[in-house]
């Protein structure tokens, strides 16, 4: 039984590759997409990278802060993150409007 489920779970794997990879030449085919082109990937990679770093750095120690002793720190990066949360999520708003309005349905 256990083999049977290993194989139903690579052919679930195997359908799902597929069904992505028609996704992502159909994406490609209409002018691209970071996140199918792996540009997306790459840049939270990055941002990652770069915030796992940054407390190694002097006088950068409080951005690992554990507890309330730099909650203004603490709660400020919270507030910048939410904000540009927000305007990217905007900005990907505007832009699959218009590309939506150059698809003919």
């Amino acid at each position: 039984a256990g083999l049977q489920l290993v194989a139903a779970q690579l052919d679930l794997a195997e359908a799902d590759r597929a069904d992505g990879d028609a996704l992502a030449a159909v994406c490609l085919e209409a002018g691209g997409d970071a996140a199918v082109d792996g540009t997306g990937q790459d840049a939270a990679f990055l941002v990652i990278g770069a915030a796992e770093a940054l407390h190694h750095f002097p006088g950068l120690g409080a951005l690992n802060a554990f507890g309330f002793e730099h909650i203004g720190l603490q709660l400020a990066l919270l507030l910048g993150g939410a904000l540009l949360y927000a305007a990217i999520t905007y900005l990907a708003y505007r832009k699959a409007c218009a590309d939506f309005e150059k698809i003919d349905l």
